[in-house]
């Protein structure tokens, strides 16, 4: 069976497909979520995501495989959004992001009992 493009946000164009992968992604739910970050928050959890990702400790604890598509998904879209990523002074942008966004959060503790 042939497909010249399979569409609806998976990011995959098939020229030939199997039809247990046409089953596959006739499963899939193909309705796109859309999220909004400021620059300064997209520039930190890129840069989060990017350490972690990396991690041995973070695999650990993301203990459920599909979850690894959606940061992936996430990942590539931070970095192909951000310039600043290739920038001379990225430490610096970067530091200056999560001043500000440190600023906005106040009182915030993570760690204390709600």
């Amino acid at each position: 069976m042939r497909i010249d493009h399979l569409s609806g946000g998976l990011g995959v164009s098939l020229a030939w497909v199997s039809r247990e992968r046409l089953r596959y992604f006739a499963g899939v739910n193909r309705e796109e979520v859309v999220l909004r970050l400021s620059h300064d928050q997209a520039l930190v959890l890129s840069d989060w995501l990017e350490r972690m990702e990396s991690s041995r400790a973070f695999a650990e604890v993301v203990d459920d495989r599909a979850v690894w598509s959606a940061l992936h998904c996430i990942g590539g879209t931070l970095d192909k959004s951000l310039v600043d990523i290739f920038s001379a002074d990225y430490t610096q942008r970067l530091q200056a992001a999560r001043l500000r966004l440190s600023e906005t959060l106040g009182d915030f503790d993570p760690g204390a009992d709600e």
